[in-house]
């Protein structure tokens, strides 16, 4: 087949003339699988609040967190990002709310239904440490 046509002034489309051929030669497919959905909880957060700086999303308490990834999970995505907001009297600089074992990551992957989310749970501690004094030295031996 010879055409007088030449590039870039004719893009031939004979792969894209079916659908079933366009699926064969597509590059990239995105499904729900492939995504990870943040979220962001609060301690002593009843129900849930808007985050001003980022329209559309919301902080959860944890009794309105499980009703969000329920709702997460009937759209087919399967894998959270939990983002906790600690209370600040909780934060030191040695993170010692880390090991406690009601804190409130542990607390809110707890009361997770594995029947709704069984796949992946990610999350972030949140406990940064504070500085107590900007002149401390820090010393590692």
């Amino acid at each position: 087949m010879f055409t007088k046509r030449k590039f870039p002034s004719t893009r031939l489309r004979r792969l894209r003339s079916k659908p079933f051929i366009r699926d064969l030669v597509r590059e990239n497919v995105l499904l729900g699988d492939d995504l990870i959905q943040p979220l962001f909880i609060k301690e002593d957060l009843k129900g849930t609040e808007a985050i001003t700086q980022m329209p559309g999303i919301s902080r959860f308490g944890l009794d309105s967190i499980e009703n969000e990834i329920e709702e997460l999970a009937n759209l087919g995505i399967k894998s959270i990002a939990l983002f906790p907001v600690i209370n600040p009297d909780k934060k030191d600089e040695f993170g010692t709310e880390a090991i406690n074992q009601n804190n409130l990551i542990s607390n809110a992957i707890k009361n997770i239904n594995p029947a709704i989310c069984a796949y992946s749970i990610t999350f972030s501690l949140g406990l940064r440490p504070v500085a107590i004094s900007y002149n401390k030295r820090w010393h590692f031996n």
